[in-house]
C-alpha cells in the first residue's frame, strides 16, 4: 500500500531504497505509516527533493551565446572557476527537447554546454530537472505534456485557475499563436485541476482502478466492453458507477464517480470513450 501511495505522489514506481528510507524516517511502528505520518511525508519535500542555491533562468539566444563564450574564455584562463573567487557552476540547457533516455516527466533539457565543475558534481535531482523542463515549456506555450509533467505544473504553479488561464492566454497572444487551442490538448488539465491535492486524489483513483483490474486478471478492453452495458461505445456515469461497485471501491459516492469521470473526460462530454478509458 505504501508503494502505491508513493507512486501516486511521484508518478513513478518507487525504488526499494526510497521505500526503506521513508519507513525508517517516518514510521514509528516500523510496519507502516499512520495518516499523520503520511501527511508529514507529503509536506516535508522528501518525495520532491530540490537543492538550495540552484537556480533555473530563461535566457535569450543572444544571452546564451554570450554565456557560452564566457565559459570557453574562463576554461582557457581559469579552468577551475567560472566566476573569480566563487564556486559557481552553470550549464546551458535547451528546454524544448530532452535526452532520449530522459524520464517521462523530462530531464531539464538537452545540455548544450557546461562548466567543468558542473559536469562533475552539480547535477539536479530528477524532480527539479523535470520541474524546470515543464515550467519552461509551459512558458514557451507548449501544450502537449506527459501526465507526470502536467502534475508537476499543477503542483508548482500554485495560482487560481483563472490566473493560470489569463497568463497562458497572454503568453500565447504575445507569441502570435492564437490559432492553437489549449482546450483540445493535454494542457487543459492544468486549467481544470485546482491544486496538487486534487491531482493526488485523481492519481490515487487511477492507481486503485488499474490495480483492481490487475488483481482480477482483466484487460482494459475486456473491462470496457463489460462495463459498457448498452454497447454504445462509451461509458455513462451510471455504467461507471456500476464498474466501481464491481471493483470494490470503498465508500463509493456520487462525488467519487464525478471525480473519476472529470479526471479522464478530455472532451468534456460527460462520457468516457475507450481512448479516455485507457
Amino acid at each position: 500500500d505504501l508503494c502505491l501511495a508513493i507512486k501516486a505522489v511521484i508518478d513513478d514506481v518507487p525504488s526499494g531504497a526510497l521505500v526503506e528510507d521513508v519507513m525508517s524516517r517516518f514510521s514509528s511502528s516500523g510496519s507502516g505509516l499512520s495518516l499523520k505520518e503520511f501527511r508529514q511525508l507529503l509536506t516535508c519535500g522528501r518525495l520532491h527533493p530540490q537543492h538550495t542555491g540552484r537556480y533555473w533562468v530563461a535566457v535569450s539566444l543572444a544571452e546564451a551565446e554570450t554565456i557560452r563564450r564566457i565559459l570557453h574564455v574562463r576554461r582557457s584562463n581559469h579552468p577551475l572557476q567560472v566566476i573569480a573567487n566563487h564556486c559557481t557552476e552553470l550549464a546551458l540547457h535547451y528546454s524544448p527537447s530532452c535526452a532520449p533516455t530522459a524520464p517521462v516527466a523530462g530531464d531539464g533539457g538537452v545540455v548544450l554546454d557546461a562548466s567543468p565543475g558542473w559536469r562533475v558534481s552539480s547535477h539536479a535531482t530528477r524532480y527539479e530537472a523535470a520541474l524546470a523542463h515543464n515550467c519552461f515549456r509551459f512558458f514557451d506555450c507548449d501544450m502537449h505534456f506527459s501526465l507526470p509533467g502536467l502534475n508537476i505544473l499543477v503542483r508548482e504553479l500554485r495560482s487560481p485557475l483563472r490566473d493560470r488561464i489569463r497568463f497562458f492566454a497572454a503568453a500565447v497572444g504575445h507569441r502570435r499563436r492564437m490559432e492553437r487551442k489549449w482546450q483540445e490538448t493535454p494542457l487543459a488539465r492544468v486549467f481544470s485541476v485546482a491544486d496538487e491535492w486534487q491531482a493526488l486524489r485523481q492519481s490515487s483513483q487511477a492507481i486503485f482502478f488499474m490495480e483492481a483490474l490487475k488483481a482480477r486478471s482483466v484487460t482494459l478492453w475486456e473491462a470496457f466492453t463489460s462495463f459498457d452495458a448498452d454497447s454504445n461505445g462509451v461509458l455513462s456515469p451510471a455504467e461507471f458507477y456500476g464498474a466501481l461497485r464491481w471493483l470494490g471501491y470503498p465508500d463509493l459516492t456520487a462525488d467519487d464517480v464525478a471525480d473519476f469521470i472529470e479526471s479522464v473526460d478530455t472532451n468534456r462530454d460527460g462520457l468516457i470513450d475507450y481512448k479516455e478509458f485507457m
